[in-house]
């Protein structure tokens, strides 16, 4: 009998298209594409069984249960970086099913993303640009920041962070001190920012940007004590999943006016609403006076970030099927 070389495809047909799979398919394999851009977990593990591949191009998550169901299942490549975010790494190497990521290929996206945030919120941009309800435009932008008169405070300086840093310094000339996991010393020679305590950091910071990876390791890293330190008048940005901070803290700190503003790019619904009914988010989002804003995961999302995810990753999977290596496999 044929042994099967299907392999399942999630996500936007127009970011996988047919001629990004074209190697794939002149190797002799099937692309089995899933009909939906978000598929169920149902119409998921319906597919799985006699699938080798995995090119994982949306927003499901992959659980024990579902990986269970591909008993041919031999590799995944996640379009993104945070794998652990998107399947079970460790149920995925028990089954001996080998996964890739594509570092790096957000980095400049979500750099931008943040930066561009930064500047349009200290130069008041959506108050100079929209009309004032008297009907006459806003002129008076006396409140406005220059970055290089704020201390700029980072909160895990990977190779978002760091190239936020990198930014930050080189082209405004800001002050910016950083935490880490572990300290950077050559970075902080090479750029001129300083190492702080995570606590000293958040306490010191008009501007705080969270960027650190999210794992079971940093679920919960900014609670109470250290949210509580921020100074009154500074702002947030967390381009990481919103499980790194309390949320309910957060909001509280936004409702009172100690913050200034807050924005959650990745806001983890599903984990924040076991603490928060849908009914009391939208209250408290509204009594936030537009302090908040979340958005669903768009700092990655540009032409260019895609297409370098769905490359990289399509190349991976066939290193992958044909060779049993790839250089961006996930080491869990």
């Amino acid at each position: 009998m044929k042994k099967s070389r299907r392999i399942i495809v999630s996500g936007d047909p127009a970011i996988l298209n047919d001629d990004l799979l074209r190697g794939l398919v002149e190797s002799g394999f099937e692309i089995d594409r899933c009909p939906e851009r978000e598929p169920s977990i149902g119409d998921i593990r319906a597919k799985l069984p006699g699938a080798v591949g995995y090119l994982f191009g949306g927003f499901e998550y992959l659980d024990v249960e579902t990986l269970r169901c591909g008993d041919s299942l031999r590799a995944v490549s996640l379009l993104g970086e945070d794998a652990a975010g998107f399947l079970d790494l460790n149920a995925a190497k028990e089954m001996q099913i080998q996964v890739t990521n594509t570092p790096g290929a957000t980095t400049n996206a979500v750099a931008e993303f943040i930066i561009a945030e930064m500047l349009a919120h200290g130069r008041r941009m959506a108050q100079v640009i929209c009309p004032s309800s008297s009907g006459t435009e806003n002129h008076s932008n006396r409140q406005a920041r220059e970055l290089s008169s704020q201390q700029i405070g980072i909160v895990g300086l990977g190779r978002i962070g760091l190239k936020v840093a990198q930014s930050l310094r080189t082209a405004f000339g800001a002050s910016v001190c950083y935490w880490n996991r572990s300290r950077k010393k050559d970075v902080e020679d090479a750029l001129g920012i300083q190492y702080k305590d995570l606590n000293s950091l958040m306490g010191s910071s008009d501007f705080i940007v969270i960027t650190i990876a999210s794992d079971n390791s940093t679920e919960g890293l900014l609670g109470s004590p250290e949210l509580n330190l921020l100074p009154f008048g500074s702002s947030l940005i967390c381009v990481s999943k919103s499980r790194v901070l309390d949320f309910r803290v957060l909001l509280d700190l936004l409702k009172i006016g100690h913050l200034d503003s807050a924005w959650i790019d990745w806001f983890d619904r599903k984990f924040h609403l076991d603490q928060i009914s849908d009914s009391q988010l939208t209250r408290d989002i509204e009594s936030c006076n537009g302090r908040l804003h979340l958005s669903a995961h768009v700092a990655n999302d540009t032409k260019d970030a895609w297409d370098r995810m769905s490359t990289m990753a399509t190349r991976s999977l066939h290193s992958l099927l044909t060779s049993r290596s790839d250089q961006y496999e996930v080491r869990s």
